[in-house]
C-alpha cells in the first residue's frame, strides 16, 4: 500500500498535481485515503521512520519551492549518505542553456547513496526512492509540469521490476521483518557503557535500525555514534573478499571520524555464484579498533530468507562488540591483578648459631693462619698401666679420653693435617689453675707450651 504524506495548505498548482499522482498511481493502491496530510514538514518528517517499519511504500511530495530544502533535511534527518547523481547534473547540463549559471547543480542532484533517481525532463527537481527500513521511500515534488514524467521513471525502473521479481518468487525489496533487534542492540550498549567506550556506526540501510531504537533503549545515543560514510572506493558485488575490505574500511573510516573507541559497519545484501552456478546472497558485519579489525559473513542460498540477512547481521555485529569488549575486560583484570599481586616474598636470612659460628672460625683459622696450639698431656696413674722397662709410663689414648667438636661436615674439627691421629680439640686455658709439679721421678707429668707455630722450640710433635 502508498502513502502519500503532504502539508495540509498547498497551493491549488500543488493539488492538481496530487489529483495527477492519485490517478497515475491508483493501481498500485494510491487513493485518497493513503493522502496524510500535516502542519509542517517537522511533522512529515517525524513519521516517515514508523511508516517505513511498517512496511510502507510512503511519497514524501514537498511544492516545488521547498523540494530542495525538504529533500536536503530528509536525507540528513533519516542519516542517509549523501551523493550526487551525475545522470541529473549532466541532464541540467544539456537542458538550462544560457540558465545554467543561476542553477544550483548540487541542490538539485542531491540524492541519498544507493537511490535510484527519477528524471524529470528538464532534471530540475528530479524525485529518488530506496528501499528503507523495510519499507520504500520515494521523495518527489508536487510540480504538476513535471510529476508525470517523474511517475513514469517510478514505474519502470521500480515498481515494474519488483512485479517481475514477484513473479519469479523473488521479494523486490528488503522489508525488515518479526525480527528481535532490541535484546542484542540493549546488550551491546549495555557492554559499552559499563566499559565507558563509544562506538562509531557507519551509517547504512541495516544500521538505521539501530538508529531507530533511540527511543527503546536507554544510553544508545550517548555511547553509540552515528556517522556518514562515502566510500569512494565502491568493491565489486560479485566478489565476496573486495566487499569485506570495503565494509572494514567503511568501519574504520567512522571510527576515526568520529574518533571513537571502535568503528562498525553493516554491508547492504550482495549476489555471487557458486561452482554449482546456484545464487548465493550475502552481506558482511565488520568491527575494528585502533590495531585490529574483523569482518564476519553472513550468507543465504535461499532467497526467501533475504528478509533476515540484514538483522542477523546486526545481531552478529552487537556480538562482536560484546565478545570484544569482554575479552578486553578479561585482560584488564588480569593486568590489574599482576600489578595488585604482592612482591615475592623476601628469602629469610639464615641467622648463624654459635655452633656455626665456631666451625666457620676454625675452618678460616686452618685455611688462613696456623692456629695457636695449645698440647695438654696428661699423664695420670691408672690401675692398669704399667711401667715399662724404661721406667716411662704409658697412658690411655687421648683421642677417647680428649672431648672434641663434631664437625658439620662430618670429620672432626682440627683432624686435617694431623699425621699422628686425632688430636683433641683446643680449649681455653686462659683461666686455669695450675700448680709447678713436685720433683719426682713417677707420677704426673705437666707440660705447658705457649706460642706460634710449633712452640717454643719444639719440633712438629712436641718435645
Amino acid at each position: 500500500m502508498m502513502k502519500l504524506l503532504i502539508l495540509r495548505d498547498i497551493s491549488a498548482f500543488s493539488s492538481d498535481t496530487v489529483y495527477k499522482l492519485c490517478l497515475a498511481l491508483e493501481s498500485r493502491g494510491l487513493s485518497e485515503e493513503g493522502i496524510d496530510r500535516y502542519d509542517s514538514y517537522e511533522a512529515i518528517l517525524e513519521s516517515v521512520v514508523p511508516l517505513l517499519e511498517q512496511g510502507e511504500h510512503i511519497i514524501v511530495a514537498p511544492e516545488s519551492g521547498d523540494y530542495n530544502a525538504v529533500k536536503r533535511d530528509l536525507i540528513s534527518r533519516l542519516i542517509l549518505e549523501s551523493d550526487y547523481s551525475p545522470s541529473v547534473s549532466q541532464l541540467i547540463t544539456d537542458n538550462a542553456g544560457d540558465e545554467l549559471s543561476e542553477i544550483d547543480l548540487d541542490a538539485h542532484s542531491l540524492m541519498p547513496l544507493g537511490a535510484t533517481p527519477l528524471l524529470s525532463k528538464d532534471g530540475l527537481y528530479c524525485g529518488f526512492t530506496m528501499p528503507l527500513l523495510g519499507g520504500r521511500l520515494t521523495c518527489l515534488p508536487l510540480d504538476f509540469m513535471r510529476v508525470d514524467a517523474i511517475v513514469e521513471e517510478l514505474e519502470a525502473r521500480v515498481l515494474a521490476r519488483e512485479d517481475s521479481m514477484l513473479q519469479a518468487g523473488v521479494d523486490g525489496e528488503i522489508r525488515m521483518p518479526d525480527y528481535d533487534l532490541v535484546t542484542p542492540v540493549s546488550e551491546m550498549v549495555q557492554a559499552l557503557s559499563v566499559a565507558e567506550k563509544t562506538l562509531a556506526l557507519a551509517t547504512g540501510e541495516a544500521t538505521m535500525w539501530v538508529y531507530n531504537l533511540y527511543d527503546r533503549i536507554e544510553n544508545l545515543t550517548s555511547t553509540v555514534k552515528f556517522v556518514e560514510i562515502v566510500d569512494d572506493q565502491p568493491a565489486d558485488e560479485s566478489t565476496a573478499e573486495s566487499e569485506s575490505a570495503r565494509v572494514i574500511r567503511c568501519a574504520r573510516e567512522a571510527m576515526f571520524n568520529l574518533d571513537a573507541d571502535y568503528g562498525a559497519a553493516v554491508s547492504d545484501i550482495y549476489s555471487t555464484q557458486n561452482q554449482q552456478g546456484e545464487t548465493v546472497y550475502f552481506a558482511y558485519a565488520a568491527l575494528v579498533d585502533r590495531i585490529t579489525a574483523k569482518a564476519k559473513k553472513i550468507n543465504i542460498s535461499d532467497p526467501e530468507n533475504l528478509p533476515v540477512v540484514l538483522p542477523h547481521a546486526v545481531t552478529l555485529m552487537a556480538d562482536m562488540v560484546c565478545e570484544k569488549l569482554r575479552a578486553n575486560s578479561t585482560a584488564l583484570t588480569f593486568n590489574d591483578g599482576a600489578e595488585e599481586e604482592p612482591a615475592p616474598a623476601k628469602v629469610e636470612e639464615k641467622k648463624l648459631t654459635p655452633k656455626m659460628i665456631a666451625v666457620i672460625a676454625a675452618v678460616l683459622a686452618v685455611a688462613l693462619i696456623t692456629p695457636i696450639v695449645l698440647v695438654f698431656t696428661i699423664l695420670k696413674e691408672d690401675p692398669t698401666t704399667q711401667p715399662s722397662s724404661n721406667g716411662i709410663v704409658t697412658g690411655q689414648s687421648l683421642s677417647t679420653a680428649a672431648p672434641t667438636t663434631a664437625d658439620p661436615f662430618g670429620s672432626t674439627a682440627y683432624n686435617a693435617g694431623n699425621s699422628g691421629g686425632t688430636e683433641p680439640s683446643a680449649e681455653d686455658v686462659s683461666a686455669t689453675q695450675t700448680t709447678a709439679p713436685a720433683p719426682s721421678t713417677s707420677g704426673v707429668f705437666t707440660f705447658y707450651v705457649f706460642g706460634y707455630g710449633h712452640g717454643v722450640g719444639m719440633s712438629q710433635t712436641g718435645a
